[in-house]
């Protein structure tokens, strides 16, 4: 079975939520990887699209960054926006080249795009996004060179339904 096929569900919940616009719009997920002392770790990523990989971007200095320069395995856990269905998919992730993570960077939202500016962009200072707006007001908004697109390559999908929570 090709990539493609086995992303199909994937696909068709990032374009529901898109087409939406409500939960799940862009669709999030959970991205566990290994860190440099062999420690699993989890990382909320929001997914931009899903072609023969699933695609997203993110500060190749941030945790997640650093685990993925050390060990590209990771398990991708995605749960469907509406009803139960989920997926955990095994994969290999690879970095994109400058000019598609160029494109995908262009693909976010103003204030996305300002968030990939500021250190620790978790749970940035008001006043430190305050000096990033001031500093990019009425610009065009660079990718800063920390940051870029990933492609997770499945090489296994596990499709299921959620199991209720008691």
């Amino acid at each position: 079975m090709s990539t493609q096929d086995l992303l199909a569900p994937v696909r068709a919940w990032l374009r529901a939520g898109a087409e939406s616009g409500g939960p799940g719009a862009p669709l999030e997920a959970v991205l566990s990887t290994v860190d440099a002392a062999g420690k699993a770790d989890a990382h909320w990523i929001r997914l931009s699209r899903v072609d023969h990989g699933v695609v997203f971007g993110a500060s190749h200095g941030s945790d997640l960054g650093l685990d993925l320069a050390l060990e590209s395995t990771a398990v991708l856990c995605v749960h469907a926006p509406r009803g139960p269905q989920r997926a955990r998919i095994a994969c290999v992730a690879t970095r994109l080249d400058p000019l598609d993570s160029d494109r995908l960077f262009d693909e976010l939202d103003r204030h996305a795009q300002l968030r990939t500016w500021l250190p620790g962009r978790d749970n940035p200072e008001a006043d430190t996004l305050a000096v990033v707006r001031f500093r990019f007001n009425g610009q065009l908004i660079p990718r800063p060179h920390a940051w870029g697109g990933y492609r997770l390559l499945p090489t296994a999908v596990e499709l299921g339904t959620a199991i209720p929570l008691h």
